[in-house]
């Protein structure tokens, strides 16, 4: 096995240690967002948004992935999410960010979960 194939494994298995935590964080960030407020929800929110983009460009940056994971994501798709949750976040309106993660980022973070655990490291 090459090096930079060995590189791309070590990442997948770092991301999907990495999506373990960073979904049920997510899920509590929604709930938060749809009225269960704390004071350092807004800090919360940019954690979990930077956790996200993070995890985007790991994704992005693994150019054998749908050979080492047997697919790969809608790169369109995963486009409108992003765009979506961008305004929604620039708006400030927590639901619609709560909605966006829900119905666009969590299901992402799903699939790069279930691609992360299709490979054997």
């Amino acid at each position: 096995m090459n090096e930079e194939l060995k590189q791309e494994l070590e990442a997948l298995q770092i991301l999907n240690h990495f999506l373990d935590k960073l979904i049920p964080n997510m899920e509590t960030l929604c709930k938060e967002l749809k009225g269960a407020s704390k004071p350092d929800t807004l800090s919360f929110q940019k954690q979990c948004m930077d956790a996200f983009n993070w995890t985007i460009e790991i994704y992005n940056r693994i150019p054998h992935m749908s050979d080492l994971c047997g697919k790969e994501l809608d790169k369109d798709e995963t486009n409108q999410v992003i765009i979506s949750l961008g305004e929604a976040l620039k708006a400030g309106d927590g639901a619609a960010i709560a909605e966006r993660i829900e119905n666009g980022a969590l299901v992402i973070l799903h699939q790069l979960k279930e691609m992360t655990q299709a490979v054997e490291v």
